[in-house]
C-alpha cells in the first residue's frame, strides 16, 4: 500500500536511502561518501511538510520504497501560466523488489503519485502539467 511516510517508518527509509547513497559511492567514491542524504532528525521535520510530502510503498509493515516530493505554486509567477506541480525530488525502490517494479508502479498510479507514463501527478494537489526530468549517467 502507498501511504505518508511517518515517524515510524524513519529507520527504514535511512536502510533505504544507504541503499541508495551505496549505488552512487560505488560509482564516484570521489564524489560521494558512505552516508545518508538525511539524518533521523531531517526526515523527521521532511515527513510533516505538506508541502513536500514523502511517500511509502509498505508492504506488511516492511517499507519498500519511498518517494520524495515537492509541491511546486506557479500561480503567482507572472510568466508562467498558473500551475500547480508535484515534483519528484527522489525514488527509490528496495533492491529486493527491482524485479517486480511494475507492481509497485500500478499501486503509485492507484494512489495517485504517479501517473501510468511515470510522470509526477497529485490528484488533489498538482494540476495536470506532467513534466518529466531525467538525469542519466
Amino acid at each position: 500500500m502507498i501511504r505518508r511516510a511517518e515517524d515510524r517508518d524513519i529507520p527504514q527509509v535511512l536502510c533505504l536511502l544507504e541503499q541508495v547513497n551505496r549505488v552512487h559511492h560505488d560509482i564516484r567514491p570521489d564524489l560521494f561518501r558512505l552516508t545518508t542524504k538525511y539524518t533521523e532528525e531531517e526526515l523527521r521535520r521532511i515527513f510533516t511538510d505538506d508541502e513536500a510530502p514523502v511517500f511509502v510503498y509498505d508492504e506488511n509493515g516492511q517499507v519498500r520504497g519511498y518517494i520524495f516530493t515537492v509541491l511546486l505554486d506557479h500561480s503567482r509567477n507572472h510568466m508562467l501560466t498558473p500551475i500547480r506541480e508535484l515534483y519528484i525530488d527522489d525514488l527509490c525502490v528496495d533492491a529486493s523488489l527491482q524485479r517486480d517494479a511494475q507492481r509497485l508502479g500500478r499501486q503509485r498510479r492507484r494512489a495517485g503519485v504517479l501517473s501510468k507514463d511515470g510522470h509526477a501527478t497529485a490528484k488533489d494537489e498538482a494540476g495536470s502539467d506532467r513534466r518529466r526530468f531525467v538525469i542519466a549517467q
